[in-house]
């Protein structure tokens, strides 16, 4: 099949200047109007790890409303084209910085409470997204309730097949275990760890731990501890604290064996929320409106313009 006979191009996905592999474009099938995404890359000699990546991608199909599903995958001796489900929606972070402060505790729940299904589906099938962000969560708002739709499988980890490949990850995001390679210790907490640095960035929009340096943050997010921050309520620090707990390496983590660092990480992965029921229990344990401000009465009464005793 030649993509372009059934399908237009509508426009460009994404922001192909920060994408590593070829193209991504919202398209229409010609006949029944439907909007799809294709993902396009040209083979070289240099990326046949790509190429080998969008295969995988396109293995990660699924039957559920918020979790994209495979339509086709073309390939040929120049390209490999795959196209996928199309989710409508606003990138998680977008539409978070429309929401006025003093909502952010209920949308917040709103949104995890979104996850849940989607989440519990991977769980349910042992697979592991490895690269939740922002721009990979889309939020769509159907009359009150939000539906979030997880996009973009291209890192995502079957965990009932082996892998002879270098676990992948968002800078900035990643769990200790995706950023050292043990695909041992991967589990859904993995994913989990990558949501409360999303969390953590919508409050302070920054990730924690930042530096310049690409290699000393990822040494960084390795082993150090999230520190709390002013836009961030305590209680809901505490939280995220759980989400991303993280081993304390007193060593370099290369002066440990693998057996053991598997060990360290697998034991840490426990004393983490295991699932979002867990946080939404404690996240309804936060005031709702917690920036909500409140009116000094004081100051109210001391104005000229206020007649008492009337």
């Amino acid at each position: 099949m030649i993509v372009e006979e059934k399908y237009e191009k509508i426009s460009v996905l994404g922001n192909q200047k920060k994408r590593k592999f070829g193209f991504v474009y919202l398209i229409q099938n010609r006949a029944t109007k439907e909007f799809f995404v294709l993902k396009e890359l040209k083979k070289t000699s240099k990326n046949q790890h790509l190429v080998n990546q969008l295969r995988l991608e396109s293995e990660f199909s699924f039957d559920h409303p918020t979790l994209p599903k495979t339509i086709d995958l073309i390939e040929n001796e120049s390209k490999i084209q795959l196209i996928r489900s199309f989710s409508k929606g606003t990138p998680l972070n977008e539409y978070w910085y429309t929401i006025k402060k003093k909502n952010q505790i209920p949308t917040l729940e709103k949104i995890l409470t979104a996850l849940v299904q989607p989440l519990n589906e991977l769980k349910s099938k042992s697979i592991v997204h490895c690269d939740f962000k922002p721009s990979n969560l889309i939020v769509e708002e159907i009359e009150d309730e939000l539906k979030i739709n997880i996009i973009d499988f291209g890192l995502a980890i079957d965990l009932t097949k082996k892998h002879n490949r270098n676990t992948l990850f968002p800078l900035g995001y990643a769990a200790p275990e995706l950023i050292l390679n043990d695909i041992n210790s991967i589990d859904h907490t993995t994913d989990l760890f990558s949501l409360g640095i999303i969390i953590y960035q919508l409050f302070t929009r920054e990730l924690p731990l930042r530096h310049p340096n690409p290699s000393i943050m990822t040494n960084l997010q390795i082993t150090h501890p999230i520190q709390s921050h002013r836009k961030i309520p305590k209680q809901l620090f505490h939280i995220i604290e759980k989400i991303c707990k993280k081993h304390c390496f007193n060593l370099p983590p290369n002066r440990y064996s693998k057996t053991n660092i598997t060990l360290f990480l697998n034991e840490i992965n426990q004393q983490r929320y295991q699932n979002l029921e867990e946080i939404i229990v404690e996240l309804n344990k936060i005031p709702k409106y917690l920036n909500t401000r409140k009116i000094d009465l004081i100051k109210f009464f001391s104005k000229p313009n206020i007649k008492r005793n009337q």
